[in-house]
């Protein structure tokens, strides 16, 4: 529960932190800017790093990865068009917020605790132990690239005028 509640804690301190004046607030939004921007480029290395690790236990599960790929994609295409739809009472950045939290789901923490799981099932001799790494793994991908495509094209509407058409 750490990695989920010290960031959501610190976060909470250093936006009432930055309230207390126009300097902290001025200092605040130059940090945000620049986490804004860098946000998706460090995601994307974190998760490269963190799958290469599991790369050679996955690739003898390499049948499996285009069937869950798609199960994956058939998931996020269906759970963001019903967020978007279902919260079209809310504001164009709230519909965003539900429609990414809907799609995505934490890949960061899941797949670490499944790597561990995995090698405690294999230990005990479990054959289904080596398919919980392939399985995570391509869900992190696919995920990965979902939120870059989801990303790319909430930006692109929003430039070209288009964010209420979405």
């Amino acid at each position: 529960m750490a990695p989920l509640i010290v960031p959501l804690i610190a976060a909470h301190l250093v936006q009432r932190w930055s309230t207390r004046s126009p300097q902290r607030q001025q200092a605040y939004e130059r940090v945000r800017s620049m986490s804004d921007a860098a946000m998706i480029p460090l995601m994307c290395l974190l998760l490269a790093l963190m799958c290469s690790a599991y790369t050679p236990a996955v690739l003898n599960q390499a049948q499996l990865i285009p069937r869950l790929a798609g199960l994956y994609l058939t998931y996020a295409i269906l759970a963001g068009g019903t967020a978007w739809c279902l919260s079209k009472v809310m504001s164009r950045p709230e519909r965003i917020s539900v429609t990414f939290s809907a799609v995505t789901r934490n890949a960061l923490i899941i797949y670490p605790v499944v790597a561990l799981c995995a090698q405690r099932l294999a230990h005990n001799g479990n054959p289904e132990a080596s398919l919980m790494g392939a399985t995570v793994l391509t869900q992190t991908l696919t995920e990965l690239l979902i939120m870059v495509a989801m990303t790319a094209i909430f930006r692109a509407r929003t430039k070209t005028g288009n964010a209420e058409a979405l």
